[in-house]
């Protein structure tokens, strides 16, 4: 009988070898599911910023702009609600200019979430005079 080391794999070395592929392949797999969460959510925020530019778009081709409320749910896509707030900066109200912020929400979120799309554009005092 000759004792000695016989060609082949040991017990422990095939589980560490699983150990380690174990910790591999979770860590593959949550590197996947993160990768899917920031797509779906860039998705939706290319969605957002879209259908901000059609509304600043629609409000744009009338002249001279009207924005005709403070708030109300996009037009072609009624999946997003939208609010618009001003501010006045006092280096330009002298010009009769306002900071306007418009932001879009997802449908019927509650107002304390943040937006998927924030845009802020110059306006007349005239346009925004309804818009506090």
């Amino acid at each position: 009988m000759r004792f000695g080391r016989t060609r082949g794999l040991t017990l422990i070395e095939v589980l560490a070898s699983l150990v380690l592929l174990s910790t591999l392949l979770v860590a593959i797999l949550q590197s996947h599911d993160r990768l899917a969460r920031q797509t779906k959510t860039a998705r939706e925020r290319i969605d957002a910023i879209d259908a901000a530019d059609e509304l600043l778009q629609e409000w744009a081709s009338v002249s001279p702009m009207v924005i005709p409320s403070v708030s109300g749910q996009t037009a072609t896509d009624p999946t997003y609600d939208w609010t618009i707030e001003t501010r006045i900066e006092p280096e330009l109200e002298t010009l009769g200019i306002r900071i306007a912020t418009l932001r879009l929400f997802e449908a019927q979120q509650s107002d304390d979430t943040q937006p998927l799309a924030m845009v802020e554009f110059l306006t007349t005092s005239a346009i925004s005079e309804g818009i506090q």
